[in-house]
């Protein structure tokens, strides 16, 4: 087995929309027994290959895993929460809402429309945090394929994270469920912040060193 982990470039970008898809953990926001997936499996899978192409390889970072040729584990990078941040995903939410043909981005990739105050609310919140912050990169995604080994996760999610946490530079990550955020916590993550989301859910955050002003 031969593993090579490299920043990651644009003919990336569908292998990894696709781990990405491949890896999502359900979400069941108000408690009801039934997960709660984005309302256009298409668009949001769309939606994820123009934000790694026009805003994560443009102002972020990408770093992926290779095992034997095949991408195997991603971490995803956003922008933390200075100015030109903004101005940044304010133009990807132009480009969004132009390809996808629609007022608003949730309108395609959000769950359904009973749901979207909950989540709304969550993340605003969550973007308030980041805006406090003195992070320069926010992890916003790590994915590991399905078919790796279970006692290899861990390992294959470090090895993608280890290259930005290496610099001892404040940073964030965030996870909408319980499944991701435990597997940061054991790839060198701590909590620093949770955010209630609908019935019995929360929005983790954590950093490498806390990141977050009093």
């Amino acid at each position: 087995m031969t593993l090579h982990t490299r920043q990651g470039h644009l003919l990336d970008v569908n292998p990894v929309a696709r781990l990405l898809r491949a890896s999502a953990h359900e979400l069941d926001i108000d408690g009801d027994g039934v997960p709660d997936g984005p309302a256009d499996p298409g668009a949001a899978d769309a939606t994820a290959r123009m934000l790694l192409a026009h805003l994560v390889l443009a102002s972020g970072e990408l770093w992926v895993t290779e095992r034997d040729g095949e991408i195997v584990a991603a971490s995803v990078w956003v922008p933390g929460g200075d100015d030109a941040a903004s101005v940044r995903a304010g133009a990807l939410d132009q480009l969004l809402r132009r390809e996808l043909k629609v007022d608003r981005v949730v309108d395609a990739v959000g769950p359904a429309v009973h749901l979207r105050p909950a989540l709304e609310s969550a993340m605003a919140e969550v973007g308030d945090l980041i805006q406090l912050s003195s992070a320069r990169l926010v992890l916003f995604a790590v994915a590991v394929a399905p078919h790796v080994e279970p006692h290899d996760v861990v390992t294959m999610a470090r090895t993608v994270v280890e290259p930005v946490l290496s610099r001892d530079e404040p940073v964030l990550a965030v996870a909408i469920d319980d499944g991701r955020g435990a597997l940061l916590r054991q790839s060198g993550f701590a909590t620093v912040g949770r955010v209630p989301l609908g019935e019995g859910n929360e929005v983790w955050l954590g950093g490498r060193r806390p990141a977050l002003v009093a």
